[in-house]
């Protein structure tokens, strides 16, 4: 699905996959996220190698709900880690397509004892 948004002059069409492209890079910024996994359970280490694969978007009229699976480094504290994913990955879709995010739903499927 691509999303609209109409200016005066024409519209501009976002697609899904963008989005997702977005979420993904954010998380993998946060510090103690060392990755995350796709919907073929592979690992995302990388916002060059299918970061995009790790989250899945919804898009409404008025609304963007992410969803998305990391991995946590061990040392870090999952409440304030992922609470710090959340705020990071609404701020930059919000910033860079002018869409409402209206929730980022995390699952937190592994710990990393590196």
């Amino acid at each position: 699905m691509l999303n609209k948004n109409k200016f005066k002059n024409g519209s501009v069409k976002i697609s899904n996959d963008i989005i997702n492209k977005i979420a993904g890079t954010s998380a993998l910024e946060v510090e103690g996220v060392t990755a995350l996994i796709g919907s073929m359970g592979e690992k995302i280490t990388s916002s060059k190698k299918g970061a995009m694969k790790a989250t899945e978007v919804e898009v409404g009229r008025d609304y963007v709900i992410v969803s998305i699976n990391l991995i946590l480094d061990s040392e870090s504290k999952i409440p304030e880690t992922t609470k710090a994913v959340q705020n990071k990955i609404k701020s930059d879709i919000e910033n860079m397509t002018g869409l409402s995010v209206s929730q980022v739903n995390i699952n937190v499927v592994g710990i990393d004892n590196n």
